[in-house]
C-alpha cells in the first residue's frame, strides 16, 4: 500500500520543523515523519538553549587536537574520544584533522557565520510572525575565560568575528561584573570575557513543537510514531520511504534531517555522508533565587559548558564524548556539570532536582552542515548541523527552500 505527499521530511527536530515550516510556507504540500510522538524529542530536547550566532568557530583546529588528545586519558575531561573499532568513527576522524588547517578553519568559519547571520535575520522574522514565548532572553552571549592565555585567544576569535561584521568584543572582569553582577559569587577564576550582545538563548524545545503546531494549523501533516526503514529508490532516483510496516509514503521529494541517523538511511543507496554522533550532556536546575543566577547566557571556556537561564530554571549543557551511537547517561559526566554549575554559582539553584539528559548530535568534520540535493534525483540534506542546530535551522531551512523554489518555481 503507498500514498503520496509532495515533499516527505525525515525527523521533527528543531531543523526538520523548520524546513517543513518554510517549504509549507513557499507553497509545498509537506509531510513531516518521526518516529517519536511529538517534535523536539531528541537532541532539541533540552539542549544548550543558545541561539549563539557569534559563537560558531568550528571544533576542527590546531587549538582542539591538544584537548582531544589529552581526553584519551582522562575520563572527566570535557571532550571525550574514545577510538573504537569502527571504520565510520576513523574516517571521520581523519577527515576532521583535514579540516583544521588555517585555510580550512577560515573558510569553513566564514561559511558558518554567513549561514548563520542569515539564520538570525531568519529567526527574527518568525518571531515577528508568529510571537512564540519560549522564555527567551535577547541579552547577548558572554564567553568565560578563566586564564590569560585562553583570555588572549578568545580576544582573536571576537576580532576575527568582528571583522566579518558580527559584534563581539572583550570583557575586562570589572565590565563583565557590571554587565553580570551574578559573576562576583564565582568560586572559579575568571580571568575576562568576550561578549556578543546580538546572540540570545531561549528554549529550544518549545520554540520547536510551537512552529510544529503553526506549520499543522496551516495544513502541514504529521505522521507520529512512524519509524523509517528504508528510501524506496528505482531508476536511480529516491521516490518515498518505506516504514517498518513495509507501508510507503511516495514523494516528489524526500529531505533528511534524520540527524545522526543520516548515514545508515543512504547507505543502501551507495552514498556515504560523513556524520557522526557526538553525545552530549545537559542538566536543568530549578532556580531558589534569581538574584544570583546569571541572566545573560553564558559560555564557560574552561568547563565548555552553557548556562542558560529558562524563566524559573537554570539549564547547563556542554561536553562532547566521541563514543559511537551509545545514549547511555554517564554519570561521571553528570557530576562534572553539577561541579562547574557550582563553581560559578555555589548559590541559588536546587541540585537536589538534576533532570539530566543526554542526546546525540549529528556533527560533520568541517562543522558546516549538509544542505541541498544529494546525487540521487528526489533526495535532498538538511543534517548535520552539530552543536548548532537551533542557532543554524531557520537559515539553512531557508536556503534549502530556496534551492528547490530554483528547481520547480
Amino acid at each position: 500500500m503507498s500514498r503520496s505527499s509532495s515533499i516527505i521530511i525525515i525527523g521533527a527536530g528543531v531543523v526538520g520543523v523548520h524546513s517543513a515550516w518554510f517549504l509549507q510556507n513557499a507553497g509545498f504540500e509537506v509531510t513531516l515523519v518521526d518516529q517519536h510522538s511529538e517534535s523536539a524529542q531528541e537532541t532539541s530536547f533540552a539542549n544548550g538553549s543558545q541561539l549563539s550566532y557569534g559563537h560558531v568557530e568550528p571544533w576542527a583546529s590546531k587549538e582542539t587536537y591538544p584537548q582531544i588528545l589529552r581526553a584519551l586519558w582522562d575520563e572527566r575531561s570535557p571532550i571525550l574520544f574514545r577510538l573504537r573499532a569502527d571504520l565510520a568513527q576513523w574516517r571521520w576522524a581523519l577527515a576532521f584533522l583535514r579540516e583544521g588547517t588555517a585555510t580550512r578553519y577560515q573558510h569553513n568559519l566564514k561559511q558558518l557565520l554567513t549561514l548563520a547571520l542569515r539564520s538570525r535575520r531568519a529567526h527574527l522574522r518568525l518571531q515577528e510572525a508568529l510571537r512564540i514565548d519560549y522564555k527567551e532572553q535577547n541579552k547577548g552571549i558572554i564567553h568565560l575565560y578563566a586564564t590569560e592565555e585562553a583570555y588572549q585567544r578568545g580576544i582573536h576569535h571576537a576580532q576575527v568575528v568582528n571583522d566579518l561584521g558580527y559584534p563581539r568584543y572583550p570583557l575586562t572582569r570589572d565590565e563583565l561584573f557590571r554587565l553580570e553582577p551574578s559573576l562576583q559569587h564565582a568560586l572559579t577564576p575568571i580571568v575576562g570575557a568576550t561578549y556578543c550582545p546580538e546572540d540570545a538563548s531561549g528554549d529550544a524545545k518549545v520554540w520547536t513543537q510551537a512552529l510544529c503546531h503553526d506549520f499543522l494549523a496551516k495544513g502541514g501533516t504529521f505522521l507520529k510514531a512512524k519509524r523509517v526503514h528504508s528510501l524506496w529508490h528505482s531508476e536511480g532516483r529516491v521516490k518515498g520511504i518505506v516504514f517498518d510496516n513495509q507501508e510507503k509514503l511516495e514523494g516528489q521529494r524526500v529531505i533528511l534531517c534524520s540527524g545522526v541517523m543520516t548515514p545508515s538511511l543512504v547507505k543502501p543507496l551507495g552514498l556515504s555522508i560523513p556524520i557522526y554522533p557526538v553525545k552530549g550532556y545537559s542538566i536543568t536546575l530549578p532556580i531558589t533565587d534569581p538574584s544570583v543566577i546569571n541572566e545573560v547566557s553564558l559560555t564557560d571556556d574552561q568547563g565548555k559548558i552553557v548556562l542558560s537561564r529558562l524563566g524559573d530554571t537554570l539549564r547547563v549543557a556542554g561536553t562532547a564524548e566521541f563514543i559511537g551511537w551509545d545514549l547511555t547517561l554517564n554519570q561521571q559526566r553528570v557530576d562534572f556539570l553539577v561541579e562547574r554549575t557550582k563553581a560559578i554559582f555555589p548559590k541559588g539553584l536546587d541540585f537536589r532536582e538534576l533532570n539530566a539528559w543526554t542526546g546525540l548530535r549529528p556533527v560533520t568534520p568541517s562543522g558546516y552542515p549538509f544542505i541541498g540535493q544529494s546525487s540521487l534525483s528526489g533526495l535532498y540534506f538538511n543534517t548535520g548541523h552539530g552543536t548548532l542546530g537551533w542557532t543554524l535551522s531557520a537559515g539553512s531551512a531557508e536556503q534549502l527552500t530556496e534551492d528547490i523554489l530554483r528547481e520547480h518555481p
